[in-house]
């Protein structure tokens, strides 16, 4: 048998015994490349939902401090307008008549007058998501603006703010002459109400401080300024109720 004979035989032979077996092993291969892309699946689809779950874990937190700040605005407003209705009562009064009014209907005048009562909005969970990242899972783009919207007006507000609590300084101190300030003032927003301070005004001082033309002249620019922060509130009262509305309907 020539060489050539011997070579095609061997050959032959291989090609019998040591076939490769593609099928099986493209098969397993598809199987192992499978697993693995449905372990990766498995584990994007995981990290997604605890994603979300924080998402609303979050957006819940939120709800609560901006519905605790929309209760606590509408306080202010109230507080501030009544300010307003009770220094329009005061100029239109002559000292006189001031001096005949009952001491109930009179004794808390110049602490409503001399308010300095300012919006104090809660911020705690906005400032922690904002700061530990958490900020960044929350998906709707109008969720993201409004957070972005009300923190500017929060900031712009604060200029105001100090307007107001410099000119009721200033009303206050006006009345040390007569016995002042007079306050009723809670200590702490969430203090009981045996934490109020008040000192009571007279008829008798009332008048005196209608005919103090300092004391007047300081609390119209006092109400002046209660005027501008009251506008500036107002507006800040439409965020807060879109803020609100956009996170009741992301909530699930």
């Amino acid at each position: 048998m020539t060489r050539s004979g011997r070579w095609q035989i061997h050959n032959s032979h291989m090609t019998t015994n040591e076939k490769i077996p593609w099928k099986r092993t493209s098969v397993e291969a598809a199987a192992i490349v499978g697993s693995i892309l449905l372990a990766f699946a498995i584990e994007a689809w995981w990290e997604d939902r605890q994603d979300r779950e924080s998402e609303q874990l979050a957006l819940s937190s939120l709800l609560v401090d901006f519905e605790a700040s929309r209760e606590e605005l509408a306080t202010r407003v109230q507080n501030l307008e009544h300010a307003r209705i009770v220094f329009r009562e005061f100029l239109l009064t002559s000292p006189e008549e001031l001096e005949r009014l009952p001491q109930a209907a009179i004794e808390r005048m110049p602490s409503s007058i001399s308010t300095g009562s300012t919006f104090d909005p809660y911020l705690g969970t906005l400032d922690a998501i904002a700061a530990d990242g958490r900020l960044a899972l929350v998906r709707d783009r109008n969720i993201r603006e409004l957070l972005s919207k009300w923190t500017k007006s929060i900031n712009d507000i604060e200029e105001e703010s100090l307007l107001v609590r410099s000119s009721s300084n200033r009303v206050r101190t006006a009345t040390e002459l007569h016995g002042g300030p007079f306050l009723s003032d809670r200590v702490a927003r969430s203090g009981p109400p045996a934490s109020e301070i008040i000192l009571r005004a007279s008829p008798s001082i009332v008048a005196e401080l209608r005919r103090d033309s300092s004391y007047v002249s300081a609390a119209r620019s006092h109400q002046f300024a209660i005027s501008i922060y009251l506008a500036e509130l107002r507006d800040l009262a439409k965020i807060l109720d879109d803020v609100v509305r956009v996170l009741e309907q992301n909530i699930r």
